[in-house]
Order: structure tokens, then C-alpha cells, then sequence
């Protein structure tokens, strides 16, 4: 498996925005292509999540296609802040990532 990017979970509360689930990442398999989303451990390192994020834009079409019709919504470019206030907390939205 392969990490290709990231997604939110969509929240079971129904009060809740679209943005607000838990920061996912997505999982492609090198050799059948199929796809899985899995959650972040405590242990894993947010500099190479970050990196993960920003590889994600060089997907390709066909498989963004292929993540739009199972309904799994990457985060792209502009969910950045999103993302960085996710891994590093709010203090770090905006900044540069080292």
C-alpha cells in the first residue's frame, strides 16, 4: 500500500461541518490499485504527512476520478491550512513547514 494523499472523515454528528472529521490518510495498492483509508497514528511523523499532502497534487486525473466515484474527497492545495492546523496545531497554520 501506498500513501497517495489525505481525506477527512465525515463526522457521525449531524451538527458538525464537512471539515470537521478526523484527518485520514488514503492508501492505494501498488499492485491491484484498490483503495483504503487509514486512520493517523500518535506515532507517525507529521513532516512526512505534510509531505504526503503536498505529493497529493501530482495524482493523477484517473485517479482522482477513481477516489470522486467511491465518494472519498482528497485534500487538495487549498485545504493546506486545514491540514497544517491538524498536524502541528493552530500556531502553525501559515507558517512555513521545516
Amino acid at each position: 500500500m501506498q500513501p497517495i494523499g489525505l481525506t477527512i472523515k465525515r463526522s457521525r454528528n449531524k451538527y458538525a461541518g464537512e471539515r470537521d472529521g478526523e484527518l485520514m490518510l488514503i492508501h492505494r495498492c501498488t499492485i491491484c490499485a484498490k483503495v483504503a483509508i487509514n486512520r493517523i497514528a500518535a506515532d507517525d511523523c507529521a513532516t512526512a504527512i505534510m509531505q504526503i499532502f503536498d505529493n497529493a497534487a501530482q495524482t493523477s486525473a484517473a485517479c482522482q476520478a477513481e477516489l470522486d466515484r467511491i465518494g472519498v474527497a482528497m485534500l487538495l492545495s487549498g485545504d493546506a491550512d486545514l491540514v497544517s492546523e491538524r498536524l502541528f496545531g493552530k500556531s502553525h497554520v501559515g507558517a512555513p513547514i521545516a
